[in-house]
């Protein structure tokens, strides 16, 4: 990946620090000090081989590893004599694409300011292939003797894939911030940060022209991220006060995504030349909050925050359809308004008291509230499909709101000095409006334990019961959305697990075991299961999820310890749903999925020669499997055909050594080595490429990226030298 060029214009600072922190390093007496300032610091830096297939976008997906000389860290620490002022600086992979800069100076006690700057890199595939050229940022088009000579029946889309070209489809984030803190007495204490963050890039987005005209492309990215958080906190010894103020300001510079029709070079009903399609809009966000903490008589204290928030959104409305065949809907003037006018208000309470009146008990209550209420206008839009054609009728626009509620109590008893329980209900209340279930009721009830058996073996144990009681549910909820009467025929037995009936259990069982100094051992085991309750509704019907985790770290003697980990997770899905026509019940499927992860960690640290060369070892390697099993054919027997599609697995497979000779106390050599092999099988994936009317022929008119991530096998190679002074 190459360096972009805000990287490259922090590239001479990172190098002027460097020369600036050697030099000091060399002119610093033996007790660090330089006119009459404490310097220390860390360097690391070295030379780096590389070796193996490396092309796959999965080697270097959340970061970038370059060959030849790089800066790993720098650290510098400068404080005054007497302790007053200080200034320090980290620095991490400099001058790559996911390079990291801090700086903090100030007074302790007193105030800092800090700046950071932050990049993170994500790759999402390079095998990206585009037919199209851009015309203008967010636009692309084909040449029209390609679309006339396919409407023509000249040729096919099949004929004109091997003219794509290579496309890059990544994105990097770049962040900088700065935060300040000023503590002018013991009680006050105000706090500022300010952010920027640009996201630059692309990535795949699917559009459509029907279902047998589909159009992949890369989305271009041009986002502005501005944050903005203030406080202000007045403290006593029996209570404390904060106001602070949140905003977030997001712009999008591309905002509409437009690209031809491969088929046809001129507008007709049912056949664009073109397609549109809006693309994340600018808004913006604020919050002020006011809290709060008192402790009252008893062994009370009592904190509260109270919450008012405001989104807002008002970008422009596109036409309704880009094609000219469906006037006047390609106008603005065919718009119920110009604009969203969307307008979101919350309110959040939030309360928790806290009383220890009797020895060896402590109880515990909370309250909360959000409550969303949607101010945006609400029009009529006519109901344009894929700029094709006007298809239903007529939909209005819902504003969505809902009010969330949640209280609990919790009791906890300290039997004897290594025995404590507790116990307590939770409740959860959601009212909502536009929605399939307006009111739901969901409580919970569970007891934790903590028990030290005897002084080298703990252990915890919590197990939860949760049941969700909801109103009659309306599969018609959206009606409103139809004011000339609703055309659609749907499933009435499908239910959506967020708003159906639900029973959840869940424990969660701890072991730690320190029977000598030298060795420690835990277990962890957790599950939750959750039952939709009606075997014959439609959705999801049951999530279970186990995991189960040890790991083991045993000093063998003074020059060797050994570590290992290892981690189970087994995820488990049913659903039952149907295909049209919902009417026939020969339409119905089953569908079950299994997702199984292992993790599994080992390795060493050893002495090989004793304050002169270490060695550090490790293995590890993680292995998913996900397995879907589908029962019920469209139109078939929903009882039999059975299909058992092929697993999707992946596996990566780490291996380090580093030694580590110590030159002298402060000089340290390092010679590492680093061995990555990432596989992955996926049916839906693997086979990508522009053109898949091969593979299947309702795709013989749709383009797309070919985006795979293959897997790969890499070796890194690394000399370092880290100074510490």
């Amino acid at each position: 990946m190459k360096i972009r060029r805000y990287g490259r214009y922090l590239l001479a600072g990172p190098l002027l620090i460097l020369s600036v922190i050697l030099f000091t390093a060399a002119i610093a007496r033996a007790d660090s000090e330089w006119f009459g300032l404490i310097v220390s610091g860390e360097i690391e830096a070295g030379v780096r081989f590389l070796a193996g297939d490396r092309s796959s976008s999965k080697f270097e997906e959340y970061r970038e590893i370059n060959r030849g000389l790089f800066l790993e860290d720098l650290s510098l620490d400068i404080e005054d004599k007497k302790d007053r002022y200080y200034i320090e600086f980290r620095g991490h992979d400099f001058i790559e694409e996911d390079q990291n800069y801090q700086a903090r100076a100030g007074r302790y006690g007193k105030y800092y300011f800090e700046f950071e700057w932050d990049q993170i890199p994500h790759v999402f595939s390079n095998t990206g292939q585009l037919l199209y050229n851009r015309a203008g940022k967010g636009t692309f088009v084909l040449d029209d003797i390609i679309q006339s000579t396919i409407q023509a029946g000249g040729a096919t889309v099949e004929e004109f894939a091997s003219q794509v070209h290579p496309i890059d489809l990544d994105l990097r984030r770049d962040r900088a911030r700065f935060a300040v803190k000023y503590t002018p007495t013991q009680e006050w204490d105000f706090r500022f940060e300010y952010s920027n963050e640009r996201q630059e890039g692309t990535r795949a987005i699917s559009t459509s022209f029907g279902l047998t005209n589909i159009i992949e492309l890369p989305k271009p990215i041009e986002y502005r991220t501005h944050t903005i958080t203030a406080s202000a906190e007045y403290a006593r010894k029996d209570w404390l006060l904060k106001f602070a103020y949140f905003g977030s300001l997001f712009n999008n510079k591309i905002t509409t995504l437009v690209w031809d029709n491969p088929l046809r070079v001129d507008d007709a009903v049912f056949d664009p030349s073109r397609g549109r399609k809006a693309l994340y809009p600018d808004n913006q966000a604020h919050n002020l909050e006011i809290s709060g903490a008192i402790n009252l008589a008893g062994n009370t204290r009592l904190a509260g925050t109270v919450a008012r928030g405001w989104m807002l959104q008002d970008e422009d409305f596109l036409p309704f359809t880009i094609n000219t065949a469906l006037a006047p809907l390609d106008s603005v003037s065919a718009l119920p308004s110009r604009s969203a006018n969307a307008e979101i208000k919350t309110w959040l309470v939030n309360f928790i008291a806290t009383n220890r009146f009797f020895k060896n008990w402590t109880f515990t209550g909370r309250y909360r509230l959000y409550d969303l209420n949607n101010d945006t206008s609400s029009h009529i839009f006519e109901y344009v499909r894929t700029d094709q054609s006007v298809s239903f009728a007529p939909r209005r626009n819902l504003p969505y709101e809902y009010t969330k509620q949640n209280a609990g109590v919790d009791i906890t008893r300290r039997i004897m000095r290594r025995l404590n329980v507790k116990v307590g209900w939770n409740w959860e209340r959601w009212d909502r409006k536009f929605r399939e279930v307006d009111d739901s009721n969901e409580h919970t009830v569970g007891a934790k334990l903590d028990y030290t058996v005897v002084q080298w073996l703990f252990l915890r144990a919590l197990y939860q019961h949760s049941w969700r009681t909801i109103d009659d549910y309306d599969p018609r909820a959206w009606a409103p959305s139809f004011p000339e009467g609703d055309p659609l025929i749907k499933a009435e037995e499908l239910r959506k697990f967020t708003q159906a009936k639900r029973n959840r259990d869940r424990a969660e069982l701890l072991v730690q075991l320190i029977p000598f100094d030298t060795l420690t051992l835990a277990f962890t085991y957790s599950l939750l299961d959750d039952d939709y309750r009606g075997s014959d509704l439609l959705g999801l019907r049951d999530s279970t999820t186990n995991s189960f985790s040890f790991d083991v770290t045993y000093q063998l003697s003074q020059r060797v310890s050994l570590f290992a980990d290892y981690t189970r997770e087994d995820i488990n899905l049913k659903q039952k749903s149907r295909v049209r026509p919902f009417t026939d019940l020969r339409n119905n499927w089953a569908n079950r999925t299994r997702d199984l992860v292992h993790t599994f960690g080992a390795g060493f640290d050893l002495v090989l020669v004793p304050e002169r060369l270490d060695m550090d070892a490790f293995f590890s390697q993680s292995f998913a499997k996900e397995r879907q099993r589908l029962q019920g054919v469209p139109g078939g027997n929903p009882q039999g055909d059975i299909a058992d599609y092929p697993n999707i697995t992946n596996r990566l497979t780490q291996i380090g050594v580093t030694f580590k000779y110590h030159i002298r106390k402060s000089l340290t050599a390092k010679l590492s080595y680093l061995y990555e092999k990432y596989t992955e099988k996926d049916l839906a994936m693997d086979i990508m490429k522009p053109w898949m009317g091969d593979v299947e022929a309702i795709s013989a008119n749709s383009l797309f990226l070919g985006a795979r991530a293959p897997g790969y096998e890499a070796h890194t190679v690394g000399l370092l030298l880290n100074y510490v002074f």
